[in-house]
């Protein structure tokens, strides 16, 4: 097996530079090595949180984004992201909820669900960001509410008690639960739906205008194929109070046709090349590249570190 040495920066918080879900993969077909980014690695792989990669321009640089950011190919060789992009070897769309065990588990047919499935509270929400989102979400939150109290588990709008410890087990005690993403975004899925599916609630969902090429289109209430919020929220109360059809819904299978069952073999087939090849493509090089490298590095600092607060203050904006 080749020999091969990696570095991981900027990656969130709760993220193991030592164990993760890259590492398992490239250990399929290589001798992985972490190390520092400083000790100039083969591969340095880093994502959103940080500017640290813009000390490190030596290594292959490969951008993973789970959040809705543009990968920026003038400062990476390669970039995993969610968009539907087509950049020859250089980009693999990989949604961010295929690495989530809740995923893994929808693929094995486990499904965290509440045993008394029909008596179940009415819907549940859990949500810490909302400044930083499409104002839908909210919107939708206060309209159902006026048709009955949705149990808001997160920071906003608390109204259990506190935020929740375990959010699968939380809102497998609903019937309903409102899934919708940040931002509207053609291939910007997140982990929201499949946490509805895998804790066996029903998904009301909002954000990826494609996500039934991904997801059963029968098995979840996509929003925005009404013709506004309100005919959303008349449609959750009929079906609330119509048991065949909601058992119909939820009992669909969701993960009719999914196109990344096989994930792990995706991105596998993607890393080979450049482990194997070791190949720059980026533009950042010389002094032209090094100016918009500084460029950029200024600008991010100006947004963080001005401010004089470091930026683990910040990571609850990029969250739920």
């Amino acid at each position: 097996m080749r020999d091969v040495t990696v570095a991981f920066v900027d990656f969130w918080p709760a993220f193991d530079e030592k164990n993760n879900f890259i590492l398992d993969v490239l250990r399929q077909k290589y001798n992985v090595e972490t190390v520092a980014a400083s000790d100039c690695p083969d591969i340095l792989f880093y994502s959103y949180f940080g500017i640290e990669n813009l000390r490190h321009t030596e290594p292959v640089r490969v951008y993973f984004t789970g959040e809705n950011d543009v990968p920026d190919f003038n400062l990476c060789d390669y970039a995993i992201s969610f968009h539907h992009l087509s950049f020859a070897n250089r980009h693999l769309r990989l949604p961010l909820y295929v690495i989530y065990s809740c995923f893994n588990d929808l693929r094995n047919g486990r499904i965290h669900q509440c045993e008394d499935t029909e008596n179940r509270d009415f819907c549940s929400m859990v949500v810490s960001n909302v400044k930083n989102s499409d104002m839908a979400r909210l919107d939708f939150f206060n309209l159902l509410s006026g048709y009955k109290q949705v149990a808001s588990g997160g920071r906003f709008a608390n109204n259990v008690g506190g935020c929740v410890a375990d959010k699968l087990s939380f809102i497998s005690g609903y019937k309903f639960n409102i899934a919708f993403e940040n931002s509207r975004v053609e291939g910007y899925v997140t982990e929201k739906i499949i946490e509805a599916f895998s804790s066996g609630t029903l998904p009301i969902y909002w954000g990826d205008p494609l996500v039934a090429n991904e997801f059963n289109h029968k098995a979840f209430i996509d929003v925005s194929k009404f013709d506004s919020l309100d005919a959303a929220v008349k449609f959750v109360a009929a079906l609330d109070n119509n048991r065949e059809q909601y058992l119909e819904i939820l009992n669909q299978p969701p993960l009719l046709n999914n196109p990344f069952l096989n994930w792990e073999e995706m991105l596998l087939d993607f890393l080979t090349p450049i482990v194997n090849e070791l190949k720059k493509y980026r533009v950042d090089t010389g002094a032209i590249g090094t100016a918009y490298r500084h460029k950029m590095s200024r600008e991010q600092i100006y947004n963080i570190v001005t401010l004089k607060k470091p930026f683990e203050l910040f990571k609850h904006l990029f969250h739920s």
